[in-house]
């Protein structure tokens, strides 16, 4: 029975606003009202603008009401709802009463959650790797090196080995690279990754670098996957 319902409800709400008889519209408004995975706000007034106003504030309250209720800890409120996903029903009779349904799909506001938890979630892990990157100048030493990179927030961003005739080249061209000495673990240089032109520069003093220059010592390389800023 539910799913005949189901089946009811998706039918009646893809029929276009414009070419619905009032009939129509307050079958709609029904069917939502009865419809268990929507939230709806109503209001009937004078005013069709004072009418949507305030539909859309007691739609609010619900769906506020829902998120706490589900725990939801990006998706605040409905103003977060992009264009779109809160639909309005509106009935009218004769110039001064509009009856106004405005309603949205819980499954819409869960998918949300999930969108803005990723975003979140990769912008948070940008400013870390940003951070990193900032703070890879101040290392003096290859256990200071070791600890910054192991930082959880940072850690699964991070593609690092020692620099040999087997390391891809996409590596060596966009990774960062860390001149040390082995016996005292004293980091000697740090390179950023090469530019458009080619060319890499100190982290510490912004000089460019020359391959003729380059400290003796082990090289290990750094590179970063990281996300899309949003």
């Amino acid at each position: 029975m539910r799913y005949r319902f189901v089946i009811l409800f998706l039918l009646i709400c893809s029929l276009p606003a414009g070419a619905q008889s009032r009939d129509t519209i307050l079958t709609r408004m029904n069917a939502v009202k009865l419809y268990p995975d929507c939230i709806y706000g109503y209001c009937a007034l004078s005013s069709a603008e004072d009418s949507r106003a305030e539909a859309l504030a007691d739609l609010a309250c619900r769906v506020e009401a829902f998120l706490k209720e589900k725990g939801f800890q990006h998706l605040r409120d409905l103003s977060q709802c992009p264009d779109g996903m809160v639909q309005t029903l509106v009935y009218t009779k004769g110039t001064d009463y509009f009856r106004t349904l405005v309603y949205v799909d819980k499954a819409a506001l869960s998918q949300l959650e999930s969108d803005l938890s990723r975003k979140n979630e990769a912008q948070g892990q940008y400013r870390a790797v940003s951070s990193l990157k900032e703070r890879l100048a101040g290392v003096t030493t290859y256990g200071e090196l070791e600890a910054l990179l192991a930082d959880k927030e940072v850690a699964t961003s991070v593609l690092r080995g020692p620099l040999t005739f087997d390391t891809p080249q996409d590596y060596v061209d966009r990774g960062y690279l860390v001149y040390y000495d082995h016996k005292t673990s004293r980091i000697l240089r740090v390179m950023t990754p090469r530019n458009d032109d080619g060319i890499r520069f100190d982290v510490k003093t912004g000089a460019p670098g020359h391959p003729r220059m380059a400290p003796q010592g082990e090289i290990e390389w750094i590179c970063f996957k990281e996300p899309v800023k949003k």
